[in-house]
């Protein structure tokens, strides 16, 4: 399974599984369906939250792929999960990154641009 490219602005991610490219995407009611399906939080890294998840996304476009068709087929988790996790991101932040995740990567970029300056701080 590999991540496909994403659209951000509409908030859409495509994850090939098996082969297929499938396309997700979260709109307010998938939204609502998930909270509803785990008030407490859900768990990316337990495969039936994200099955769920994964067959909530795809429900507009791929009507098939259910939670257990998804457990089925069991895509690599870590590549679902950065799926998931895009689609999330796409979902609350739209076409930007979440604050945190923002500041890490100028800062990321701030070294690679001046790697001479964290050795210089660093000393």
């Amino acid at each position: 399974m590999t991540t496909l490219p994403s659209n951000p602005p509409r908030g859409t991610v495509f994850v090939e599984i098996d082969g297929k490219s499938y396309q997700m995407r979260l709109n307010w009611h998938g939204i609502a369906q998930i909270r509803r399906s785990y008030p407490e939080g859900y768990n990316l890294t337990d495969p039936e939250h994200l099955a769920v998840i994964m067959a909530v996304a795809m429900a507009h476009k791929h009507p098939e792929m259910t939670p257990d068709v998804i457990m089925d087929l069991s895509p690599p988790l870590e590549k679902a999960i950065d799926a998931v996790t895009d689609l999330i991101n796409f979902s609350w932040w739209g076409a930007k990154t979440p604050p945190e995740r923002k500041e890490k990567e100028e800062a990321a970029s701030e070294e690679a641009e001046n790697p001479r300056k964290k050795k210089a701080t660093a000393a």
